[in-house]
């Protein structure tokens, strides 16, 4: 029973009626005093029978009505046989109104068996019946209305809690793919040193295993602080530095007060790997890479400049890498992030820029 009563609905109830009855009782009020009804009712009958004790009789029945509602809405019963019962209690108020008030004047002295016209009375419930229905309607169609409500902010919760866990599904099916590529690449870079610098080589696993311990911390992250972010990009940069020795630079500017900032996992090294991946050509054998991270209202702005081999195609062909970190994009910010990359002025190098809305742990 506890489960079929909403406090919320039966406060919204009690104040409905609670204004329908004020209204009511000043109709009365203003009719007696200029003369136009009411003249031989006393005040104590106005206020106590015609106020007080209708507004308690009223409320306790749609109270009743009300988790009878809920009741009927919890069992899904036929729409035709809930009408066909709401029907027959719209009817049935004025009789109720008129059994409990009988009930009260029994109890209390005022009247006695004997004086109990049921004639009189049934005439009276009968003069006010279609006003009962429209009150009684009005309320149902409260209760119904805040229970429409209250299911379309559960569907609306539910589509949000399943939205959510589709976007954690996807971000991490992608982060599956994302942490092998590197894990690849870096070994791959291990073993093009063991052939030049045993030594080397063996400091470069020490750092494999640092950064193989940080990707898999990150197995069910999608944000982390940019400061995390930075100390995974600086291990593996560090390890690419050694490979290319003295042929490769890079720099990461940004203000340590973005440390906090939530970016997404791995985002920086698909652009930077590219940078390396397409950065050496013939001509550029000493490969510069600048990273600067920047606040600007409420975004934050990514800038990888390099001074690498141009791109010659108009369509870019997005490596596996790159195209997974829009992907990402896409899941975690819809249509609000930015991402572009294209050739600096007199094709002197590239520039990747993405921007996404700032987020803080704070």
């Amino acid at each position: 029973m506890k489960k079929n009563i909403d406090i919320k609905l039966l406060k919204i109830l009690i104040l409905f009626y609670t204004i329908t009855s004020i209204i009511s009782l000043l109709k009365k009020v203003y009719l007696k005093v200029n003369g136009y009804s009411y003249q031989y009712a006393e005040w104590k009958d106005i206020i106590l029978e015609g106020f007080l004790l209708d507004w308690v009789i009223v409320i306790l029945f749609m109270s009743l009505i009300a988790i009878t509602t809920k009741m009927m809405i919890n069992q899904e019963m036929k729409w035709k046989f809930i009408i066909s019962i709401h029907l027959f209690f719209s009817l049935f108020l004025g009789v109720a109104i008129y059994f409990f008030s009988s009930i009260v004047y029994l109890i209390t002295g005022q009247i006695s068996l004997a004086e109990i016209d049921i004639k009189s009375h049934f005439a009276g419930i009968v003069s006010v019946v279609d006003l009962n229905f429209l009150i009684y309607f009005s309320m149902i169609s409260i209760v119904y209305s805040f229970y429409y409500f209250e299911k379309t902010k559960k569907i609306e919760l539910e589509k949000s809690q399943l939205a959510n866990q589709l976007t954690n599904a996807k971000m991490n099916v992608l982060k599956y793919k994302l942490h092998p590529h590197f894990l690849f690449n870096t070994l791959n870079s291990i073993s093009s040193l063991i052939e030049t610098d045993t030594k080397l080589a063996q400091n470069t696993v020490a750092d494999f295993g640092d950064l193989l311990r940080d990707l898999l911390d990150l197995k069910d992250t999608n944000l982390i602080p940019l400061k995390e972010e930075i100390s995974i990009s600086k291990r593996y940069l560090d390890i690419m530095t050694l490979r290319f020795s003295d042929h490769l630079t890079i720099n990461i500017n940004y203000d340590e007060s973005l440390n906090n900032i939530l970016i997404p996992s791995l985002i920086l090294l698909p652009i930077v790997e590219n940078s390396i991946k397409h950065g050496y050509s013939y001509d550029i054998t000493n490969l510069k890479i600048q990273l600067s991270i920047i606040k600007k209202n409420d975004k934050i702005i990514f800038t990888i400049e390099n001074n690498g081999a141009p791109i010659k195609t108009k369509r870019i062909k997005y490596s596996n890498g790159l195209q997974n970190t829009i992907d990402r994009l896409k899941i975690l910010y819809n249509n609000h992030f930015s991402y572009s990359m294209k050739n600096l002025k007199n094709k002197e190098g590239v520039v990747t820029k993405i921007v996404i809305p700032l987020m803080s742990t704070k």
